[in-house]
């Protein structure tokens, strides 16, 4: 089937779930949208994270991981289909997809999750890298951010120049002057060495 499938939850006192049950039908009917009832949400509740451990994946050559990004509203669709064009165009990507978590009025988060099987297995370091790297230029070429609310990292550490350009210095010079010596964290903000 040809069809996409939202999955809202509503949360709060019970007029607030009311109301906001109401208006997700009104917009829903409007583009042809059908009510599925609470059953797929519930499902989904339950088994969101059942997911394969570790073991799995290693013992097939396989590796997984999810990169979370955001962007504002004008820009999510664009920044979905590059991060899925660009993981899936990464060598060995067996499959990625994405979903948000944390919508405001301004924008929401994208966690893009991708699967992949490098050929050999012994470049696995450096596939993994190529794809994370697709993902997080594609998702700064549609005008979104590389972080949402679980900080930089070492992985992103050195993307972060790009992302903030001229605010960058600043960025590095406030860390200087309140860890002069380096020792808070190194490597997962400022890339070190």
């Amino acid at each position: 089937a040809d069809h996409s499938l939202l999955l809202i939850v509503s949360e709060g006192p019970s007029t607030l779930v009311a109301a906001e049950t109401a208006a997700c039908a009104r917009v829903a009917a409007t583009v042809g949208g059908t009510a599925c009832g609470p059953e797929p949400a519930t499902h989904w509740l339950e088994v969101r994270n059942t997911v394969p451990s570790w073991d799995f994946f290693l013992d097939r050559e396989m590796l997984a991981d999810t990169i979370e990004v955001a962007a504002m509203w004008d820009r999510i669709e664009t920044l979905y289909e590059r991060v899925i064009a660009a993981l899936s165009g990464a060598p060995g990507v067996l499959v990625a997809s994405g979903h948000s978590s944390h919508g405001y009025a301004q924008g929401t988060n994208i966690y893009f999750t991708f699967v992949m099987k490098p050929d050999p297995f012994a470049r696995a370091e450096e596939a993994y890298l190529e794809a994370w790297g697709r993902a997080l230029q594609a998702t700064l070429d549609a005008g979104g951010t590389i972080s949402h609310h679980h900080g930089i990292g070492r992985l992103r550490a050195g993307w972060l120049e790009r992302e903030l350009a001229s605010a960058y210095p600043l960025l590095r010079d406030v860390k200087r002057a309140l860890d002069p010596s380096g020792i808070m964290n190194p490597g997962a903000l400022i890339p070190t060495g």
